[in-house]
């Protein structure tokens, strides 16, 4: 069981290396972004790249996530699995271009005139780079991903000044930045592996390829539903209230995004133990420990995040983006629901199971699209951060209810009840703009204290485990 824990810990500690730099440095630049780029170029991107993540699931059959699994499995032969994956993709991407083609010459739409080029290149530079990082993580060169992911933080962070602030081409510059970084870590993780071995241009196995398709296929229904619980707010907001807002909400991400780094670091190593260490019993306990763990973090973090959304926002927003702050505790709820039910996508994994996760996944959707109609009208933006976090939720509930048939876990209900009770009140009391500043702050405290009680006792397995890591650095 030790070596189950010490090699989660050591695959988080590493992928933490690349993700925290990433997270970090996204989050350092929203200063340069609110401050350079217009609401309204911030939403045109934003449209962009919502767009990309709903069709790359969609005409690449999702065959990104299958990679890692049949990478993991000793029977599949590793070229196989790439070359599959490849031959999909490229026909997928030569979809998007067929589309993007075809809009420019059917139709007037500004949006695609003036970005599809890019459209286009992102789109191919995200997909390449999803087959390969996957991988490159299913062959268990995680300090291989760590170093891309440092790799391309550093060339985002100097392609941002140098077309941001140096050569001040604005959105393109900031579309070229992406691009050109992602191009950078693919051209890493090529050569790292030595990719050509693993390119069969020839015939591939078509025992493996039907075997991935059939695996990612529910994942495609998955992926879209995941995008319609994350993403399609902005195109609602985008019609229901513009540009200009869609941009301030899709800035109002960027705080939630100090917890999401938790999540991406957790999820990428949590699969590779998952898989390998997979107990239908949980006799030892790791995936219930796990699990209480993961959610106790979660919590902790949401509530600190909720208690300084506005302090942050004052420091991270330009003037025309600090009306964000009001939709960063739901964005944030939905970050933490988000990565419990991804914590289930591990196990779901290692049981080869798409379709139950594909099937509660939808239902959340359905429950996004309806709260979104219903709440943007009452209460505009505000009603589809809302509408996110609920849908999150549900999906949550409706997926650990699945589970039951796959594993026992051993959770504590009642206290993570609470706690979202708790959280829930943060949200809602921080919305109340006449309170004094000083009575705001003195509720949200004790409101965080309260949850750091409701999760003592993993408090002190954290900092037991941290003492105990000491000691032994100290001999």
């Amino acid at each position: 069981m030790k070596q189950n824990y010490k090699k989660l810990a050591t695959d988080v500690g590493v992928l933490a290396i690349s993700s925290f730099s990433t997270k970090l440095l996204s989050f350092l630049l929203v200063p340069l972004y609110t401050a350079v780029l217009s609401t309204s170029d911030y939403g045109t991107y934003d449209i962009v790249v919502t767009t990309i993540s709903l069709l790359l699931p969609i005409v690449t059959l999702d065959i990104t996530d299958a990679v890692v699994r049949f990478t993991l499995d000793e029977k599949c032969n590793n070229a196989d699995v790439f070359s599959c994956a490849l031959k999909v993709t490229v026909v997928g991407l030569s979809v998007v271009s067929i589309i993007i083609l075809g809009l420019r010459c059917l139709f007037d739409i500004e949006i695609v005139d003036n970005w599809g080029f890019f459209f286009v290149l992102m789109a191919t530079a995200n997909a390449i780079q999803g087959i390969l990082s996957n991988f490159v993580r299913g062959l268990n060169r995680v300090k291989s991903i760590a170093i891309s992911g440092l790799i391309g933080t550093a060339t985002m962070l100097t392609l941002n000044i140098l077309f941001l602030l140096y050569f001040k081409i604005g959105l393109t510059g900031y579309f070229m930045a992406n691009i050109l970084s992602t191009t950078i870590q693919i051209i890493y993780l090529a050569c790292v592996v030595d990719i050509k071995k693993y390119v069969k241009f020839k015939a591939n196995n078509s025992a493996v390829q039907k075997a991935m398709i059939h695996y990612s296929l529910p994942m495609v229904v998955s992926g879209v539903s995941w995008w319609i619980n994350s993403a399609s707010d902005r195109y609602f907001v985008s019609a229901l209230c513009g540009l200009n807002e869609n941009g301030v909400y899709a800035v109002g991400s960027k705080i939630p995004q100090i917890l999401n780094v938790v999540q991406s670091i957790f999820s990428q190593a949590w699969i590779l133990s998952a898989v390998g260490n997979f107990d239908k019993k949980d006799s030892n306990g790791f995936f219930s420990k796990m699990y209480n763990l993961y959610m106790a973090v979660l919590m902790m973090g949401c509530s600190l995040i909720i208690t300084f959304d506005k302090l942050l926002a004052s420091v991270l927003y330009a003037k025309n983006f600090y009306s964000a702050w009001k939709y960063v505790p739901y964005l944030t709820i939905a970050v933490v629901f988000g990565a419990i039910s991804g914590y289930t996508d591990g196990i779901f994994e290692a049981v080869k199971d798409t379709r139950s996760p594909a099937k509660v996944t939808a239902i959340g959707a359905f429950i996004n699209i309806i709260l979104n109609f219903v709440l943007i009208l009452k209460f505009s933006a505000l009603g589809a951060a809302i509408a996110t976090a609920v849908s999150y939720f549900s999906v949550w509930i409706l997926r650990m209810k699945s589970l039951k048939k796959h594993i026992s876990l051993h959770t504590n209900q009642r206290r993570d009840m609470i706690a979202i009770v708790v959280i829930a009140i943060q949200s809602v009391f921080l919305l109340f703009e006449n309170v004094d500043i000083q009575i705001q702050y003195t509720v949200q405290a004790l409101l965080t204290v309260t949850i750091f009680a409701l999760y003592r006792s993993n408090i002190i397995q954290i900092i037991d485990v941290m003492i105990r890591n000491a000691k032994k650095r100290s001999h």
